[in-house]
């Protein structure tokens, strides 16, 4: 607007300011944007000397029609706050008018941290029908964090607006009294973005209502629900370790099991005990067997040691497994020589014993055993022969890295005979990287070629490219589920394109259906052996022999 000329605007400012012309005002600030930096500074300073009765209508009007002018002028909150703190009987007037730009006024409440407004604010959203101011209210109430608000603010989580919902949800957060946190509590239950909001919020908070709340939601027939709730106990570490003991008393497997993951993970030793116990009282489901074992192979120290040796001798050949990688993060010379005295016996459970250690991807075991001439003769003969071309060229770069060279020419010599040929290929993805070494030596044994996912969405890009023939996969993995995982294949493979197979802990009829109902094929539950987990390949690929 070439014809405005910034001087004009000035004197027209600053006559509207002496003679207290709201209106007029507001058209001549309307024009701001057309004028230089230097003339907008000034009108800012004549602002700020002029009557709060004027100035603070003016300057919200000037907020509410573009948001933008508090980056382009920093100090223009300032000027709003100095007049209101002299003036702030005027603040609680505006706040009840039926302007425009009263969101502006409710925001200022709430910078201010002006407790006063608090009643006004709950009056005028009980009589409030624009769903934007009310929103600003809700979220006004929450900065205020008065907790006379909770009851009045509680309402609105049953509205049937998600979006008064969820700044209802992140209000009662921000406030965090226990009546607060009790009725979002009490929220959870009805739908999964609701809770997994709250959940949330529990997260941030970190009372003990909130951890109480995240470890039931641990417990969740939903699978998003669950693996949020545990990655967030996670990140919060030792503090969640008490309450997560006293899981450990459920009769639960499912309980068990995701209470024993996240212990392991969070690793700290004075679980060990109740951890001992679980196996001595609770272990008549081989999964929770595994879960234990493995937990207290991530525990830190010594400790619980020999409490292993019981479990490479479980019926279950992946409870096995958990065992003998546990022993084999604590392992010392005490170990050593009862593994010694149990291989002395050369039989047949004696040789199996070897090779266990072999497909648990063992290294002090390895190491400290290897040169005995009985574990050397068949660890050679198992590795060049029998195991998966991935767990010999770990073998053989563990041998070489500790100077013997002479194992590996044995494994080489003998490798040589090994016959090869095209085999069928299996893509499984669990978030465990020792469900996922059971999987390659299980696979490699029933003759397929596996190829292993610990992290789901990039199984997902690989099997978009790449298509296996059949797909077993996890349900509980973080950032994306197994339910997740189907989902995204089925957009491109139907059932009979590529078969896929959820293997999970888990047994609940909701989370077997959410399987089916994603997609998969079929639901298949861990532990799994070469026997179990065949029956399920040869019912999909119809060339298996």
């Amino acid at each position: 607007m070439s014809w405005l000329k910034s001087e004009d605007l000035l004197k027209e400012i600053i006559f509207n300011i002496e003679h207290k012309d709201l209106i007029k005002a507001k058209i001549v600030m309307d024009h701001i944007d057309f004028i230089d930096n230097k003339t907008q500074k000034r009108i800012m300073y004549e602002l700020s000397k002029s009557d709060p009765d004027f100035v603070i209508p003016l300057v919200a009007y000037l907020l509410w029609n573009n948001k933008n002018y508090i980056n382009r002028f920093p100090n223009i909150k300032d000027v709003l706050f100095e007049q209101i703190l002299l003036k702030p009987d005027l603040l609680i007037n505006l706040i009840k008018t039926e302007s425009k730009e009263r969101e502006v006024y409710f925001q200022l409440a709430a910078e201010l941290q002006f407790e006063e407004s608090v009643p006004v604010l709950l009056d005028v959203l009980e009589t409030c029908e624009n769903q934007s101011e009310k929103i600003t209210l809700i979220e006004c109430l929450g900065e205020l964090e008065d907790p006379e608000s909770v009851n009045r603010l509680a309402n609105y989580l049953y509205s049937n607006d998600k979006k008064l919902v969820f700044a209802t949800i992140n209000a009662l957060g921000k406030i965090g009294s226990q009546s607060s946190m009790q009725m979002l509590a009490n929220r959870i239950g009805k739908e999964e973005s609701v809770d997994l909001l709250i959940l949330g919020v529990f997260a941030r908070n970190q009372d003990k209502i909130s951890i109480e709340k995240l470890n039931d939601a641990v417990q969740s027939f939903s699978p998003v629900l669950r693996n949020f709730a545990k990655s967030k106990l996670l990140e919060m570490g030792k503090k969640t370790v008490p309450i997560l003991i006293d899981n450990l008393l459920s009769d639960d497997p499912n309980t068990l099991i995701h209470t024993l993951n996240l212990i392991g993970e969070i690793g700290d030793d004075c679980a060990l005990a109740a951890i001992r116990k679980v196996l001595n009282e609770k272990s008549n489901d081989a999964n929770v067997r595994f879960a234990a074992y493995e937990a207290i192979g991530m525990l830190p120290g010594k400790k619980g040691s020999f409490v292993l040796i019981d479990g490479i001798t479980d019926s279950e050949s992946n409870v096995r497994i958990a065992a003998a990688k546990a022993i084999d993060t604590k392992y010392d010379k005490i170990i050593g020589m009862g593994l010694r005295n149990i291989l002395n016996s050369k039989d047949v459970e004696s040789k199996m014993l070897v090779k266990l250690f072999i497909d648990a991807q063992t290294e002090n075991i390895f190491l400290d055993l290897i040169n005995d001439e009985y574990f050397q003769n068949i660890a050679v003969d198992y590795i060049s022969m029998e195991t998966h071309e991935e767990i010999s060229d770990f073998y053989k770069k563990l041998l070489e890295k500790n100077n013997q060279s002479d194992i590996i020419n044995k494994i080489n010599k003998k490798s040589s005979t090994k016959k090869g040929g095209k085999k069928h290929i299996v893509c499984a993805v669990d978030d465990s990287n020792l469900i996922l070494k059971i999987y390659r030596s299980v696979l490699h044994k029933l003759d397929f070629e596996p190829v292993l996912f610990q992290y789901p969405e990039e199984a997902v890009e690989w099997i978009l490219k790449e298509k296996p023939e059949i797909i077993c996969t996890d349900l509980n993995m973080p950032k994306m589920t197994g339910i997740e995982l189907i989902t995204h294949v089925r957009k491109k493979y139907s059932k009979d394109e590529l078969p896929i197979v959820m293997v999970t802990t888990q047994d609940d009829k909701p989370d077997i259906d959410l399987a089916y109902s994603a997609g998969a094929n079929d639901v298949m539950n861990k532990p799994f052996e070469a026997k179990s987990l065949g029956k399920y390949l040869h019912k999909y690929l119809k060339n298996y022999e």
